[in-house]
């Protein structure tokens, strides 16, 4: 789970199990990775929790574990490289990466969820 302040930039990201999170900041990429068990497994699981503050043009991408069957680093050039504005053509192009990357008949879901801060 993401949680973002439109207004100071100030992003906390909360993680139980998930798999990473990116963020493109000032032209630099970073992992938002974070050790929890997923809720639910075991009783008293708590998410763990990271900040950071954005500002505009930044852009946030979630993805689900079944995106990263064939690791991260492919996910990592395309956000590098996103000049759209337009956030579902960059969901959608990671999203068909990611399945035909595919190579086990392993059938896990893939969702991507990516958003760019504004200053408008």
């Amino acid at each position: 789970m993401v949680s973002v302040d439109l207004f100071t930039g100030h992003v906390d990201f909360m993680k139980a199990g998930a798999a990473l999170s990116f963020i493109r900041k000032n032209g630099e990429m970073y992992r938002v990775e974070t050790p929890s068990l997923p809720v639910g497994i075991l009783p008293d699981v708590e998410f763990t929790r990271t900040e950071d503050e954005l500002g505009a043009d930044d852009v946030i991408v979630m993805i689900s574990d079944g995106a990263v069957i064939d690791g991260v680093e492919w996910i990592e050039r395309i956000i590098m490289r996103w000049g759209c504005d337009k956030m579902q053509e960059l969901a959608d192009m990671i999203n068909d990466e990611a399945t035909s990357r595919r190579q086990d008949s392993h059938d896990d879901d893939i969702t991507v969820i990516a958003m760019r801060l504004s200053a408008k």
